[in-house]
């Protein structure tokens, strides 16, 4: 390592070579990914991978596809959206179709899943009343779209 530290430029032939073999990528990514754990270490990539936009896209909508699949990984994204869940709604403030998109998803799934429907009700009268009676009065004048 002394090695790549002294010539860095060195590290991009090490990582082309490693893409060439699959096998050795795969292992490399495995330990990389479980020194993630460390949330020094994870904050190094995420600062990495925030450098590129079109890279945080990719790896959100691959991590939200493969959760679909994984218990843990759903319960991971919950939990990481629980806690960071002002400051996803900013994020998503920034963008009305994303914030719309993501909403309308939410009311079509809650009408089949009773626990969610609760949630989102006691969310909106703990949250936002002045929002529910706005939205209860559009939809009794029928001026709601």
């Amino acid at each position: 390592m002394q090695l790549v530290d002294a010539h860095p430029e060195y590290l991009t032939d090490v990582y082309a070579a490693a893409k060439a073999h699959p096998r050795t990528l795969d292992a490399m990514l495995t330990l990389a990914t479980a020194d993630m754990k460390d949330p020094a270490m994870a904050k190094m990539v995420a600062a990495q991978v925030a450098i590129h936009p079109e890279v945080v896209e990719r790896l959100v909508l691959d991590a939200v596809d493969v959760a679909k699949k994984s218990p843990r990984a759903r319960a991971a994204i919950d939990k990481a959206l629980g806690e960071r869940a002002d400051a996803a709604a900013e994020l998503l403030a920034d963008d009305s179709p994303a914030m719309a998109a993501l909403i309308k998803a939410v009311l079509k799934v809650i009408e089949t899943r009773p626990q969610a429907r609760e949630a989102v009700m006691r969310a909106m009268r703990d949250g936002s009343p002045e929002l529910l009676k706005m939205a209860v009065k559009e939809v009794a004048s029928g001026t709601a779209k």
